[in-house]
């Protein structure tokens, strides 16, 4: 009976096994040409050449790299690895484009290091660092270029070679403009129409047609009404005196 339990047992952890073994070997190989989404999740997941590089090469990396920082990535390995991601595209996007102040605004210093350094490398100035991996290590920019299919390093290196877009790109690395915050707007002032106008500096009641109350029309035009009525009843008794 033992026996037969013993047997049971190697047989049930030999099958545990198998079913591990399968559901590795199942596991999707890492593709390039995945959606840019799917892509970022795999960098965030592992950090890999293969997946840097693959990052560094799409066109439509940049726009989705900028949005997952921008909306947050709460483990600090996986930000690290975005924004190493980033920097690597836009320094591959470089002799083509401008860097935008947002873009810079979410790198991390070593990344804006990386960027700077890269600037220089892309004309062919050798990096200094021994790193040879993508990951930062004992050398803050680490030397990424040397995976990079670009990166041609010449012994008469000058700076002269920068354009005038790489001098561009230097000065919004160094001095990325603060967005301004929105303007408020004058602060709106309740106009309360008041029923009498107050009197003028001259004394007068400075009033608007029709501002009047109709007891005082009648006062107005009282005198007027008692002059002509006078005017009428006198000749009338003239009129009635005997001849």
């Amino acid at each position: 009976m033992r026996v037969l339990l013993m047997s049971c047992m190697i047989c049930w952890s030999g099958l545990a096994h198998a079913q591990d073994v399968g559901a590795e070997s199942e596991a999707p190989t890492f593709n390039c040409d995945w959606p840019i989404e799917q892509v970022i999740d795999e960098i965030q997941r592992v950090a890999k050449i293969e997946t840097y590089l693959c990052l560094h090469d799409r066109e439509d990396a940049g726009g989705a790299l900028l949005t997952r920082l921008q909306d947050g990535v709460s483990d600090s390995g996986e930000r690290n690895r975005v924004s190493r991601s980033l920097a690597l595209w836009m320094l591959g996007q470089s002799s083509a484009r401008l860097f935008t102040a947002e873009e810079i605004h979410v790198l991390r210093a070593d990344d804006k290091r990386l960027l700077e350094v890269g600037l220089r490398a892309r004309k062919g100035k050798e990096t200094s660092c021994s790193v040879l991996g993508l990951e930062i290590s004992e050398c803050n920019q680490g030397e990424v270029m040397k995976n990079l299919h670009w990166y041609r390093p010449i012994k008469n290196y000058n700076d002269r070679l920068l354009t005038e877009a790489d001098w561009a790109n230097r000065e919004m690395i160094r001095n990325p403009p603060i967005a301004p915050e929105p303007e408020e707007g004058p602060e709106e002032i309740a106009v309360v129409e008041s029923e009498a106008t107050p009197p003028t500096e001259d004394g007068g009641c400075g009033c608007s047609a029709g501002a009047l109350p109709i007891s005082a029309g009648i006062a107005y035009l009282m005198p007027w009404w008692w002059a002509r009525r006078r005017n009428e009843i006198q000749p009338n008794k003239a009129n009635s005196q005997p001849i």
